[in-house]
């Protein structure tokens, strides 16, 4: 029986450094597109409450599509079973993860109301604060100061995201100061659950693997998010929504559908196994290229405007994230196989 690779590969050790950041980077152009596609469905005629529904209601099976495919791939060879117990997935496992999608949904939801509240770009300075949780969460853990690479690299990636978010102006909320206060008090609440979310994952995914997090994380996330539309819309006014969801034009749907492959599950299996192997705190530090993602996106795809500053911002994110690609992941703990049960990484 052969030994178990190493996660990067046989005969490559610098691979497997190479390979999660890889992932991690995939996931975050792919959550990055999530905008464009949303402004295109609204083009053709998509309400905000669909393209909000539809996307986490087709996304569900294919989580649990894409799961199911990735265990069959990773189940152990003939040779190897008899030396392989399978490491069952306990129901408390199960209702960890879904609590952890039901923190992402509060997240979700504390964000959008910032957004109302203070404007997309001072929303998006306050929600990307979350990786200096993750570094406050892993100094206490571990009770030692943070790597100095990830430090620098936070130190310049931070002031080029706002650079990014507000080069386009402050932009206004929808009322006074009183609303600006709950509005920043919104956006660091969705910081810091995205935060808690991110480090939650990483503890999971090395349990249970990160296909069937990722499956049952989404679930709780669908349950809380139709359970809070519902609550944000009104009982009462639920049939008339639901209606109003399923007249969506079909070109509409199709962007949707789009949306939810490639900018919520194929970037969610990538992220929670780029987590899985280089750990939470490097992997948040990494997303930090979402924004600039999306700048360039949105400038190819719907012809925006690229400022001066905005580019200098998209500069600094990818010099931190290059900090990081040069770095070893984070030993954290030795990463599990992507099942319990398997000895190989096979994906």
């Amino acid at each position: 029986m052969s030994e178990p690779r190493d996660p990067g590969g046989p005969g490559d050790p610098g691979d497997s450094q190479l390979r999660p950041t890889t992932w991690v980077l995939l996931a975050t152009v792919g959550l990055a597109f999530k905008g464009i596609f949303a402004g295109l469905a609204f083009d053709e005629g998509a309400s905000v409450l669909a393209v909000m529904s539809l996307r986490v209601l087709l996304a569900l099976p294919l989580f649990w599509l894409g799961a199911r495919l990735l265990l069959r791939r990773a189940v152990p060879q003939p040779k190897q079973a008899e030396a392989e117990a399978p490491s069952p997935v306990s129901w408390r496992m199960r209702l960890g993860a879904m609590a952890c999608g039901v923190l992402y949904c509060a997240g979700a939801l504390a964000d959008f109301r910032a957004i109302q509240a203070i404007g997309a770009g001072p929303s998006r300075v306050l929600l990307f604060s979350y990786p200096a949780f993750i570094l406050i969460f892993d100094a206490v853990r571990e009770r030692r100061m943070p790597p100095r690479e990830q430090l620098f690299a936070l130190a310049i990636a931070w002031p080029g995201l706002a650079l990014v978010a507000l080069g386009e102006g402050a932009g206004a909320g929808t009322g006074g100061p009183s609303e600006a206060l709950l509005g920043a008090g919104l956006g660091l609440f969705a910081a810091l659950t995205y935060a808690l979310y991110l480090r939650a994952s990483q503890d999971a995914t090395r349990t249970m693997g990160s296909p069937r997090f990722a499956a049952w994380s989404n679930t709780g996330t669908a349950l809380a998010m139709v359970v809070g539309l519902a609550v944000l819309a009104g009982v009462p006014a639920t049939a008339p929504h639901v209606t109003a969801v399923a007249s969506t034009p079909p070109a509409a749907a199709g962007w949707i559908l789009t949306m939810a492959v490639l900018s919520t599950v194929v970037p969610f299996f990538l992220l929670f196994e780029g987590i899985r192997l280089a750990g939470a705190t490097r992997a948040s530090l990494i997303t930090l290229a979402g924004p600039p993602v999306t700048l360039f996106a949105a400038w190819l795809a719907l012809g925006e405007t690229l400022r001066p500053a905005q580019l200098l911002g998209a500069a600094m994110v990818l010099c931190a994230v290059g900090v990081l690609r040069r770095r070893p992941a984070e030993p954290a703990q030795p990463p599990r196989p992507l099942l319990p049960s398997a000895a190989h990484d096979r994906r």
